[in-house]
């Protein structure tokens, strides 16, 4: 035999590298020992190690191949052939060294029955550590190097029905029985359950249906799914960010080859259960977990994960995209239905604004903010005047973060803030979010339109090529496509907050919520009003339509709210008289 050779009775595989290969492998041929003295089970071990190095040489000739789903379900078959080899082999060495006893049979016997047993449990348990182990060191490479987890999951089931076969064959051989289904194909080289066996395991889904390779890769569905979105106008930039996110994390488990339309209800609640609940927050954005794989993170311990809202809203994106292949891609059915998780909490556990202890360490704290640059010392200013905005506004982080100096008017002898959608790069949550925001009377007692005089005398600058120049109120909030204005202040703000507050369940976005349940928890204030305030869509068709809310009444209703903590008094900023600040109102822009 060619890749067979004995040295001092000692059997060994013996290959010669390819030379176009030798270089990269920094050797001419390999030797490994087989430890056996039956030469016909080294001869059938040396072929097996024959077929895996010829594979080697293949992928490291191919080193970009992506291997589907069925070419690697066919790999387990020579991993399962590899098994049984090793168990033969080390109970022919047994037997044949003075342990040929009964009692000593029914030891090896007990021994095997203690593999399968074990592989049953890992089975019913979802335990894949023998399979990873298995593929890692009697495997082709192409199974050692799995980048799908689903992939993983479901070829370690196939696996582990394989493996129970092949031992039992074992067991049948060490009785004396070679008259299996396994000896009577062996010169197939499979080792497929009994057909009852596996048709039984699909029923159960415990082998799940082979996944087709579709013509477009499962990314390129994504992205076609995610333009028809956009181009609908359902989505806009920052929107598609978020939810691209959970798209790709479909791809990232089921792999790119996966056919998505033919993913199972089942495989789903797997991808619930076994990522969604075990997946960290920010995993995109936290430096701790960013630059790690998705099989690292699930591996991890004692880390906060997602909670039921967002793993809903992960559901909720992957559930559009697959009705969305129901309707233009003939797909059957979607499996995301049903998937949803109760969240038991009532309305006020899931909104948490802060507590008014919480907001006293925000603002006493904000002196510990660096200021020791120039430029520092302006992102502090501009960054603390966004912070008392939401706090008396209940305005969204990136309405504010991308207001111009020319969005705060006066209107009907209103000092407001005015949100439209005014140039190429804003961008509004919705129509009722194009809106006029009477200015809190303690922002404007404190200096605020001083602060907004300031900036007026900056020079203007263009955001993006194409676009015409403006004045921003906060220059430090840079512009860019996906995250708007935004992005600067709310890693800042982030970062801040958790050194202060490291196991309060707010955020910046909890300064609404604290607007709005103060405001409704005024007398004699309606929903209405609070709604034109907060910019959140009205309830029936006259107030959408009809009704028609004047600002002195929202600036009364807005100047109404406070806090039992003066921020502006633990910042040490001093206050304006009433005819200062009514100068100021005097020389804005007005708007009708």
């Amino acid at each position: 035999m060619p890749y067979m050779m004995i040295k001092g009775k000692m059997p060994y595989f013996r290959s010669r590298i390819p030379a176009r290969l030798s270089h990269r492998m920094d050797r001419n041929e390999i030797r490994i020992p087989v430890r056996t003295t039956d030469l016909q089970k080294a001869s059938a071990v040396c072929r097996l190690l024959q077929r895996q190095m010829n594979r080697i040489c293949d992928i490291m000739e191919k080193e970009n191949h992506s291997f589907t789903y069925d070419e690697l379900r066919a790999k387990l078959d020579e991993v399962a052939n590899l098994l049984l080899s090793s168990i033969e082999s080390w109970t022919f060495d047994y037997i044949h060294s003075n342990h040929n006893t009964p009692k000593d049979r029914e030891e090896v016997a007990r021994g095997i029955d203690h593999f399968i047993n074990d592989t049953r449990r890992s089975l019913v348990e979802s335990d894949y550590g023998i399979a990873q182990r298995d593929f890692q060191t009697m495997g082709p490479p192409e199974l050692q190097n799995i980048s799908s987890l689903w992939a993983f999951d479901s070829l370690a089931k196939e696996y582990y029905q394989k493996r129970i076969h092949v031992l039992e064959v074992a067991k049948q051989h060490l009785q004396g029985n070679y008259d299996t289904e396994y000896d009577r194909r062996k010169g197939t080289a499979t080792v497929d359950p009994h057909a009852t066996l596996q048709a039984r395991a699909m029923r159960e889904q415990i082998i799940p249906a082979p996944v087709s390779t579709p013509e477009v890769s499962f990314s390129q569905l994504i992205e076609q799914f995610i333009e028809f979105k956009v181009s609908s106008g359902e989505w806009k930039a920052k929107t598609r960010v978020s939810r691209q996110a959970s798209l790709h994390l479909l791809v990232e488990y089921f792999g790119e080859e996966c056919d998505p339309a033919a993913i199972t209800a089942s495989q789903m609640l797997d991808f619930r259960e076994k990522v969604l609940r075990k997946l960290p927050v920010r995993r995109n954005v936290s430096p701790e977990y960013r630059n790690k794989s998705l099989k690292d993170l699930l591996e991890l311990d004692h880390i906060k994960t997602m909670d039921i809202a967002t793993i809903n809203d992960y559901l909720m994106v992957c559930s559009s995209f697959f009705q969305w292949g129901i309707r233009f891609h003939d797909w059957k059915s979607n499996p995301v239905s049903g998937l949803l998780i109760s969240d038991q909490r009532s309305d006020d556990a899931k909104r948490v604004p802060y507590t008014q202890t919480e907001i006293e360490t925000i603002f006493r704290n904000w002196v510990t903010f660096p200021d020791n640059t120039p430029a520092r010392k302006a992102r502090k200013e501009q960054f603390g005047w966004i912070l008392l905005i939401a706090a008396h506004s209940g305005m969204r982080e990136n309405e504010i973060c991308q207001l111009f100096v020319s969005d705060i008017v006066c209107s009907n002898g209103i000092p407001c803030f005015d949100l439209q959608e005014n140039h190429p790069t804003k961008s509004l949550k919705n129509r009722q979010s194009r809106r006029q925001v009477p200015i809190h009377a303690q922002l404007l007692k404190h200096g605020f339109l001083t602060f907004v005089n300031r900036q007026r005398e900056l020079p203007e600058k263009i955001i993006c090529e194409g676009t015409p120049p403006v004045r921003q109120l906060f220059p430090c909030c840079l512009w860019d496509k996906n995250n708007h204005y935004g992005r600067n202040f709310s890693r800042a703000y982030a970062a801040f907050s958790h050194a202060i507050l490291p196991d309060s369940p707010a955020k910046f976005h909890s300064f609404r919520h604290n607007v709005a349940t103060c405001l409704n928890n005024l007398d004699g204030i309606s929903s209405h009003h609070v709604s034109r305030i907060l910019g959140h869509a009205q309830q029936t068709t006259t107030e959408r339509i009809y009704t028609k809310t004047d600002l002195e009444v929202l600036s009364g209703i807005l100047n109404r709210m406070h806090y039992n903590v003066d921020p502006f008094e633990l910042l040490g900023m001093p206050s304006l008289s009433d005819a200062a600040v009514q100068e100021q109102i005097a020389l804005l822009p007005v708007k009708g």
